[in-house]
């Protein structure tokens, strides 16, 4: 009897940290491209934010991460984008001003890629692909 209500216990404490760590672990919300931007315009201007942007342009160069799919000859117009970084440096959001066919591959050539881990998270990487 006692041997019973102590699992009852132990599993209910169960329920209950899980049910917490549930809720620490949900995913950023998805943003539309004003609020996106809002987001890069909102970044420090410290110079630490400075020396990222150096690292993540010559990580970005380095792997030709914007040229490996064709991405600039899906269309011809110019395209605004924001990647969301989480802490760990990974792309976890795509936003872009336009969808189209260049857009799109671009969101398929970035999601998930893992850049150098950013100085604050989530981190807001504006570009301009023309």
């Amino acid at each position: 009897m006692e041997r019973c209500r102590v699992i009852k216990r132990l599993l209910f404490c169960l329920v209950v940290f899980m049910t917490g760590c549930a809720t620490t672990l949900q995913p950023l919300p998805t943003l539309s491209f004003a609020e996106a931007y809002r987001a890069v315009e909102n970044l420090p201007p410290d110079s630490y934010i400075d020396d990222y942007e150096h690292l993540w342009n010559d990580f970005n160069n380095a792997l030709k991460l914007d040229q490996r799919d064709g991405c600039y000859e899906r269309s011809v117009e110019p395209i605004q984008q924001v990647l969301v970084l989480d802490a760990s440096g990974k792309v976890v959001q795509y936003v872009s001003d336009l969808d189209t066919p260049r857009s799109r591959c671009f969101r398929n050539t970035y999601l998930g890629v893992k850049f150098p881990k950013p100085p604050i998270s989530p981190y807001y990487k504006y570009a301009l692909m023309r």
